[in-house]
């Protein structure tokens, strides 16, 4: 090998900026920089870093500043001081009491879920200035990061005395972590690390818009100049719609683990260092209290630019607050990466990053491309100088963070944009749970998803239950008046006159009880999936005809056996009509026989696993339910026409752990708060899956509904 194939490595390695995988794996990607003959363009394969070479501490730091914000410092009902306000001497009384602006300081011991409902407003994790406090009233850890809560309350009893408590110190370490996937004899399920550069798959389902903001200065020159005025504008709106500003280092935890951030995270960033960044963007951050990432190229600053530049002293001042994180953004501000040579990008890429290190004394772990340029080798580049994320923009194609294709590639928002992006922020579904776990107190929430073709509309939280009305209406009427948030189009029922409540197979509902289903029928569903719900968890299991058509044969699924497991097996000894099922701690509320199984144990149905199901094959609208990867109920439709087969990978793909056709066609129908979110007229119904919220009274026995019936 030739000193010229030598160098750059060696340079990587005397910098001490990368790990040595990472300059082995330079050894094999990078291209002697002196060749005669053109480079080519075909990208080059790199092997995936090692471990040891990525910085699993930024990921703990993220994870750390999450629970910060979730679950701030709290007072004790005595009225003792926050470990703040004790270690600086001075007396403040509990309503005073500020968190710090420390965003990487460590969590304190964690309140258990139920204190988190019943405690008293606490103050956001972002200090407030006097003027702005009162703005908006405070919101409770609970309904700030209700999924983050929702993660934790699934976690061991917190008033028993085991060391997995909510308040003990263990507790946190395995929560705050991350980094082991497995679950422990407590079933504590820690997300796993998406290998590097992937992004996890449930950070993917989340909506985290990232706001790109260039010069800041009284009276704009260009479109993309914003003015003091209309940039604290940008803050009171964030505000007002409850938003929460987050740093880099919890975003990179989001994206790594798929941990939840809170409900309406956003990530403020400013690119290349414009003396506007100090004079106005910062003491507005310092302000409300927001955390912020600012893009510097080196050669701004200079200070020869045409227009105002920061100084190293405001840049020094300003990367020394933990509301400001400091990303890399070149040497020279190239507009385009991609054509230059290695040595260009040597300097560009790895050189700025030392070079900022060394004048700001911080580790700079993000990249943020000039005018968002890249391509393979440039990302390889990033890759080597030991860069754990890096920002782009395409004013073409702007998205949201997780729907990036990696974390050199994360989408950003330019600020004209704000009120769009900011519309659907989204933290992400509360963390996976094992199989045996069940979420079913959380908010109900709305949410809609493009994926592979297909438009989706999901409804996802709360308990479910099943109405059985008297006759078939819109699903908004048979809503109306239950105290249920949402509802989709339940069972297969028979068209034999249009007023028909019969359902195809036995059902059990809360309102009006147990309804066998039709002897003769009953075989033709064997093997389909049985719906069982109780106040604790859901299951799917194959309807046997000889074993479910009666109550007592549906009751004796909750009685589990040996093994923990409820009776599948249809060769288990029958089962009385009149067996006792009074003393059983935990019945079965509601029951069905669905139409089959789009993903089973999440993974999505086969061909051959639909057997003779009529149309499972065809184009249509579908309807389902299910539930996800965090144990939450999830009711959904499609608004394109799309086969059981496809819609079973798309399912999968969005985190649902099990999910199960219901009646579809022209019967698909989706309510949400009184309101049908399908675009068309549906067929009436008689039959639907609500969901009710956690706080309802008395879970249903629910009210019969008496709307008008509607013709077929």
């Amino acid at each position: 090998m030739s000193f010229s194939q030598w160098k750059i490595p060696l340079l990587l390695l005397s910098l001490g900026l990368v790990g040595s995988s990472a300059i082995a794996a330079s050894l094999m990607i990078l291209p002697a920089r002196h060749s005669e003959t053109p480079q080519s363009s075909e990208p080059k394969t790199l092997a995936s870093p090692q471990p040891n070479s990525l910085d699993d501490n930024l990921i703990q730091k993220g994870v750390n500043e999450i629970l910060s914000v979730c679950f701030p410092k709290p007072v004790t009902a005595q009225g003792t001081e926050s470990t703040e306000t004790a270690q600086s001497g001075e007396s403040s009384s509990p309503q005073t009491t500020q968190p710090s602006q420390n965003l990487a300081t460590a969590p304190s011991p964690l309140t258990s879920p139920q204190a988190l409902e019943t405690t008293s407003p606490q103050p956001t994790t972002s200090p407030q200035t006097p003027e702005s406090s009162t703005d908006k009233p405070q919101e409770t850890p609970r309904s700030l990061c209700q999924n983050l809560a929702a993660s934790i309350s699934l976690f061991p009893n917190p008033n028993s005395d085991s060391e997995a408590n909510h308040q003990s110190p263990s507790f946190i370490g395995k929560l705050a972590a991350q980094i082991t996937p497995a679950s422990d004899e407590n079933k504590i399920v820690l997300p796993t690390v998406a290998p590097f550069p992937q992004i996890n798959a449930q950070a993917k389902l989340a909506s985290v818009p990232i706001i790109m903001y260039h010069d800041i200065l009284p009276k704009k020159e260009v479109s993309w100049d914003v003015t003091p005025g209309s940039l604290e504008a940008h803050f009171q709106e964030i505000k007002q719609q409850g938003l929460t500003p987050i740093s880099p280092d919890m975003l990179l935890a989001h994206l790594r683990t798929g941990i939840p951030l809170p409900n309406k995270p956003v990530l403020l960033s400013f690119d290349d260092g414009y003396g506007g960044h100090y004079q106005y963007v910062y003491p507005l951050l310092k302000k409300y209290g927001y955390p912020a990432v600012f893009s510097i190229y080196l050669k701004k600053m200079e200070g020869t630019t045409k227009r105002s530049s920061l100084t190293w002293e405001q840049l020094q001042a300003m990367a020394a607050d933990p509301l400001v994180t400091i990303s890399a953004h070149s040497i020279s501000h190239p507009p385009d990466l991609r054509p230059l040579t290695d040595d260009q990008l040597n300097q560009e890429i790895i050189i700025s990053k030392r070079l900022l290190e060394e004048r700001l004394g911080i580790p700079i772990h993000y990249f943020t491309y000039p005018e968002g340029k890249y391509d393979a080798r440039v990302k390889q580049w990033v890759i080597a100088a030991g860069y754990q994320m890096a920002f782009s923009m395409d004013d073409n194609d702007e998205k949201y963070a997780g729907a990036s294709p990696d974390l050199l590639s994360i989408g950003r928002f330019g600020q004209s944009n704000l009120k769009t992006a900011i519309a659907s922020a989204w933290g992400g579904y509360p963390a996976p749970v094992t199989a045996d776990q069940f979420n079913l107190t959380t908010p109900i929430e709305h949410r809609e998803f493009k994926l592979n073709g297909n438009d989706i509309i999901l409804v996802s939280g709360g308990t479910p239950r099943t109405i059985h009305a008297d006759s078939r209406y819109q699903v908004p009427e048979i809503l109306k008046g239950t105290g249920a948030v949402a509802g989709v189009d339940g069972t297969f029922f028979s068209l034999k006159s249009l007023n028909s409540n019969i359902l195809i197979g036995p059902a059990l509902s809360s309102n009006r009880g147990f309804v066998p289903g039709n002897k003769s029928e009953n075989p033709k569903l064997t093997g389909r999936p049985l719906v069982l719900i109780t106040n604790h968890w859901i299951k799917f299991i194959p309807f046997d005809p000889e074993r479910h058509n009666t109550l007592a044969g549906i009751q004796a699924e909750a009685n589990p056996t040996g093994n923990g497991q409820t009776p599948q097996n249809s060769e288990s000894p029958p089962v009385s009509p009149n067996a006792e099922t009074t003393q059983n701690p935990n019945p079965i509320t509601d029951a069905f026989v669905a139409g089959a199984w789009l993903v089973k144990d999440g993974k999505p149905s086969t061909p051959e696993s639909f057997g003779n199901l009529y149309g499972f094959d065809a184009r249509r609208n579908r309807a389902f339910w299910g539930i996800n990867q965090a144990g939450q109920p999830v009711l959904g439709v499609t608004q394109n026409l799309v086969d059981a087969v496809s819609l079973g990978q798309t399912l999968a793909q969005l985190g649902f752990r099990d999910a199960i056709m219901v009646d579809s066609g022209a019967s698909t129908s989706l309510a949400y708060e009184g309101k049908s979110l399908v675009t068309y007229q549906p067929r009436p119904v008689p039959h639907v899956v609500a969901l009710y919220p956690k706080d309802a009274s008395n879970l249903p026995v629910t009210p019969e509904p008496t709307p008008t019936p509607q013709s077929q």
